[in-house]
């Protein structure tokens, strides 16, 4: 079965999306929520190089060469997430994918302007509304031009994607490529 070929849900159809593909290593099983939740509430970050050996997988199995992009950039935390835990669980994991693709990261290229909800808790509309003026291209001049491998831990709706793609390509990138661990199903 080919990407188009594959059963989408009417929201996903409806939404226009600005990123131009996503790849995502496994389904967001509850083995997997545990492991992700061990890694960026517990600061496990040994576990970073097992995630970004997952993400360089989805990568590969998608058929995507390293060489066709740029840069990576990561979905950022917000600030009080970020001094609460003492790291970037994304950034973490996207260095180790940068050392396995040979793709250069761009640490701050996005930045969170604004706190929101947490977007587990709601539904693919709120999603979609909870994330919009949220984040800032804190290095237009970095990404214009380029072809970006945005980085992230879940995929559920893509709302979060969607939202920094829209931004990344309002600073003028080319090609947004979404990769992540692993692929939730959405509440609808």
């Amino acid at each position: 079965m080919t990407e188009t070929e594959k059963p989408v849900c009417y929201t996903c159809r409806a939404a226009k999306r600005y990123f131009d593909g996503a790849v995502a290593a496994s389904r967001y099983t509850e083995a997997l929520r545990k492991a992700i939740h061990r890694f960026k509430f517990r600061h496990e970050q040994y576990m970073a190089k097992t995630f970004a050996g997952f993400i360089e997988y989805a990568f590969s199995k998608s058929g995507a060469k390293a060489n066709a992009f740029d840069i990576i950039v990561c979905v950022p935390p917000d600030k009080e997430r970020y001094y609460k835990r003492g790291f970037d669980p994304v950034e973490v994991i996207g260095k180790y994918v940068s050392e396995r693709l040979g793709i250069p990261i761009l640490p701050g290229a996005v930045v969170k302007i604004k706190n929101n909800l947490p977007q587990h808790k709601l539904n693919a509309r709120e999603r979609a509304k909870n994330v919009h003026g949220v984040y800032k291209i804190a290095l237009p001049d970095d990404v214009k031009d380029k072809n970006v491998l945005l980085i992230d831990d879940v995929f559920t709706t893509g709302a979060t994607a969607n939202e920094i793609a829209r931004m990344l390509k309002k600073a003028g990138t080319k090609y947004v490529l979404v990769a992540t661990i692993a692929k939730s199903v959405p509440k609808i």
